[in-house]
């Protein structure tokens, strides 16, 4: 009896003290013994809008159940036969500061026992990058403003911000912003951009409050230092469409706008928060675009909803496919609308300047070239709806070909009135009659021009390393890039240098444009030009509300990075224009 011993024990029920029994430890088993012991979260950590638990709690008999409490908010936690117990506490909206946490075990027999623990909430600052703008084209260095706001009333500990690869990783070292001493919220600073010409980065900002929270926000910014290209306008979100006197664009909070360069004033057509943005284009007196499933039609200073979902479009027509694979023609002038096919039809489709259709119907490419259908059998699946294009005159489609040692290969076929050609590289370029596209010489593939007429192609890149078709106009003028730069040919001369190959060339009334990010410019290719000059970042001002359709040297608007471009410039022997698409 020398290893027993009195204990007492405090005996309760439904969390009422019955009273004290004075227990030999040989009988402990028989009343159980319950403790609990907080794992996570450690004390005095730091939380933001949840806490994390984890319990161990002992016990010799069945656990009836575990609760977390703090400041009355309530949460059971979940737990396996051993006594390991788990859950999260939402501790949002608590006032920041320090906070006690206790969790109460009970046991089959209505014992319970607590343990406790400290903990800090603290909110993550908030980071808003106020400059650059989405899709800020740099010409050598990038100001970057931003406002911080933090619980602490302190404010921010620290703001800093580093130039990325598109994959993440880090070009140079992380810059300090200062703080202004005129808002404690503000903080800016300049990063020097000139070794990074032509290419496509990610500005990572990331702000720590005292408690070491950190806070990360980006923007998707182009680097471009080429002096032949002058800005003409910048605008406030991804450019969808544009031509020599209107762009229209898609604002951050998906609002759709017209502006007019004349005016440099901003019409708005819709606004569908969130919804991701379709096919558009501009048209004779509108535009026409897609909001998530939502096709619409912007006409006579009056929004229409169209019936089907928006797949192809130009200037003149739309594509819209129904249920089952319907498929319906619309004259976008007039409004009147034909059913190209009442079944059956698939990706890719593609509109013709001219409302030539084409589409797929299994491992068929159809073609309905001025009402008269003509299909293609091809050996696999058609591929993506960029990989098929007509001008009305030519066609051209991508298909898969039979696998080659197993592996998938793919067949890029060019179809005229004259016949079909096997071209063996992307893109194929497509302008009234007109065909661009690479072809093995020696050991690189180079650009070749085919005029409507037909006949051999003419080689206009020079042998050396690889040239892809960059754009092309209607008069077969052609850009080609090679090595991430763009080039001209010229006539009797080497070829010249004119950009990045970053951005959209268009060709447009004699000159050329490149939609370069939120930026328009005129590109310059000729002998002689006038170098352009730096333009300065605008200050994103726009904090909140009014928007006045334009900005900078050529019209404003603000973040973002994609698609089009159209006009164009001089005509040495060769020019071009750039059918892309994009966003």
């Amino acid at each position: 009896m020398s290893d027993l011993r009195w204990t007492p024990r405090l005996l309760t029920r439904g969390g009422r003290a019955l009273g004290v029994l004075l227990l030999l430890a040989s009988a402990w088993a028989e009343a159980g013994t319950l403790t609990v012991r907080i794992l996570e979260p450690a004390a005095n950590q730091v939380s933001n809008l949840q806490v994390n638990l984890k319990v161990k709690v002992d016990s010799e008999l069945a656990i009836a159940g575990v609760v977390a409490r703090v400041e009355g908010r309530e949460q059971v936690l979940s737990g396996d036969i051993a006594g390991n117990f788990q859950g999260v506490v939402d501790v949002a909206g608590l006032a920041s500061g320090p906070h006690a946490l206790e969790v109460v075990a009970t046991d089959d027999a209505g014992s319970s026992a607590s343990a406790s623990v400290g903990f800090r909430t603290d909110r993550a600052p908030s980071v808003e990058v106020l400059a650059p703008l989405e899709g800020t084209t740099s010409r050598g260095t990038l100001t970057v403003q931003v406002r911080c706001t933090d619980d602490d009333p302190t404010g921010c500990a620290r703001v800093g911000a580093v130039l990325e690869s598109t994959f993440g990783q880090p070009l140079a070292e992380e810059v300090a912003l200062q703080r202004s001493s005129a808002d404690s919220s503000r903080f800016e600073g300049t990063l020097d951009t000139r070794s990074l010409d032509g290419r496509a980065l990610n500005l990572k900002v990331t702000a720590t409050d005292a408690a070491g929270q950190p806070a990360v926000a980006s923007r998707a910014i182009l680097v471009e230092r080429s002096p032949r290209l002058l800005e003409l306008a910048q605008v406030q979100g991804p450019i969808l469409d544009f031509d020599a006197s209107r762009i229209l664009f898609q604002e951050p909070g998906g609002r759709i706008l017209l502006l007019t360069l004349a005016t440099r004033t901003a019409t708005l057509l819709a606004e569908v928060p969130g919804a991701p943005v379709g096919p558009a284009a501009l048209t004779a007196n509108g535009a026409v675009f897609a909001l998530g499933e939502q096709a619409f039609q912007w006409r006579g200073g009056q929004l229409q909803p169209l019936t089907g979902r928006l797949v192809a479009a130009n200037a003149g027509w739309a594509l819209l496919s129904g249920a089952g694979g319907a498929l319906v023609r619309r004259e976008l002038g007039s409004g009147d609308e034909v059913q190209l096919a009442s079944s059956g039809t698939m990706a890719p489709f593609a509109l013709g300047p001219d409302g030539d259709a084409v589409f797929a119907e299994q491992r068929e490419v159809v073609w309905l070239d001025d009402g008269v259908r003509k299909s293609f059998t091809t050996s696999g699946a058609v591929r993506p709806a960029e990989r098929v294009a007509t001008d009305g005159i030519n066609l051209t489609y991508t298909a898969e070909g039979w696998p080659v040692r197993g592996q998938s290969s793919f067949v890029t076929t060019l179809q005229t009135a004259q016949g079909s050609l096997d071209v063996p590289s992307f893109p194929v370029k497509l302008e009234q009659g007109w065909a661009a596209f690479s072809l093995p010489v020696e050991s690189a593939y180079q650009v070749f021009v085919r005029p409507p007429t037909g006949g051999t192609p003419v080689q206009v890149s020079p042998r050396s390393n690889s040239s892809s078709v960059d754009a092309l106009g209607a008069g077969g003028e052609v850009l080609f890039e090679r090595d991430g730069r763009r080039f001209i040919p010229v006539a009797g001369q080497p070829e010249r240098e004119l950009s990045s190959a970053l951005g959209v060339p268009r060709l447009r009334e004699g000159e050329w444009r490149v939609a370069l990010g939120r930026h328009l410019y005129l590109l310059q290719t000729g002998a002689e030009f006038t170098p352009a000059t730096d333009i300065p970042e605008e200050p994103a001002a726009a904090d909140e509300g009014h928007h006045d359709g334009c900005s900078g040297a050529g019209g404003g608007l603000a973040p973002w990075l994609v698609l089009l471009t159209l006009l164009a410039l001089g005509r040495p022997s060769l020019r071009a224009r750039r059918l892309s698409q994009e966003r």
